[in-house]
């Protein structure tokens, strides 16, 4: 039988029943593998959510699906675009002229 090898795509969580033991568990179909929280930082795994290549750093182990910095940058961009745009669209007197 051959493994289907693949980047894994993490999702931390919690299986300890009475203590807390936190993993990284590979959430991508037919794939049961996990990786205890301790020593996962700096594992290679795919964004959750350009499933581009990441590593696990500080940052992205805090949340329950770790993305890549990229994505943070791309999302807090998106954001204040809308913002810009809503501010336009309702009082063009708030905006400043470039």
């Amino acid at each position: 039988m051959s493994r289907n090898k693949h980047i894994h795509r993490f999702t931390k969580v919690n299986i300890g029943k009475k203590k807390d033991y936190v993993v990284f568990k590979c959430n991508k179909p037919e794939c049961s593998y996990y990786i205890p929280y301790v020593l996962a930082k700096n594992r290679a795994c795919e964004c959750n959510r350009c499933a581009e290549l990441m590593l696990l750093d500080a940052r992205s182990m805090k949340l329950k699906k770790p993305h890549c910095l990229n994505c943070v940058e791309r999302k807090e961009k998106d954001l204040h675009d809308k913002l810009k745009e809503f501010l336009e669209l309702n009082d063009p007197s708030l905006i400043s002229q470039e």
